[in-house]
């Protein structure tokens, strides 16, 4: 289990749901998975069994890159709520899988206060750093 044992079913366990989508045992760091990093570092907010990302409407590059990348990566489907009143317009894109929020919580941390570059940053190239960087 990554990252600590998760709520389910079975209580608080490192046993894993046997209807779970495990995480794929190596995970290439793409530009893409790279940004993504990046906008939760920035952007992500987690609950016990959710990640959230907010974005203005307006930003649907990054909505395509976390939706691309999740699909690809994952075989996730991101679900997206969209908010609409006088001052704000706003998405959010909630990835209902507790497995990968483990993994960015575990990488990056959590809270605005707690969050920070994942400790293998230092061991990217110059390229993959700008792409995390750019999600940041």
């Amino acid at each position: 289990m990554l990252y600590g044992a998760i709520s389910n079913q079975f209580g608080k366990t490192n046993i894993i749901h046997p209807q779970s989508k495990p995480l794929p045992k190596e995970i290439n760091l793409t530009s893409d998975f790279l940004q993504v990093i990046g906008f939760y570092i920035s952007e992500g907010c987690d609950s016990h069994d959710a990640i959230h990302f907010c974005f203005h409407s307006n930003e649907t590059e990054y909505h395509n890159i976390i939706k691309r990348t999740m699909a690809d990566l994952f075989d996730v489907e991101m679900t997206v709520l969209k908010i609409y009143d006088d001052r704000k317009f706003r998405h959010t894109l909630m990835c209902y899988y507790t497995l990968f929020r483990n993994l960015m919580v575990g990488m990056c941390g959590k809270l605005s206060r707690g969050k920070h570059l994942p400790d293998f940053v230092w061991k990217l190239s110059h390229k993959q750093r700008m792409d995390l960087l750019f999600g940041i």
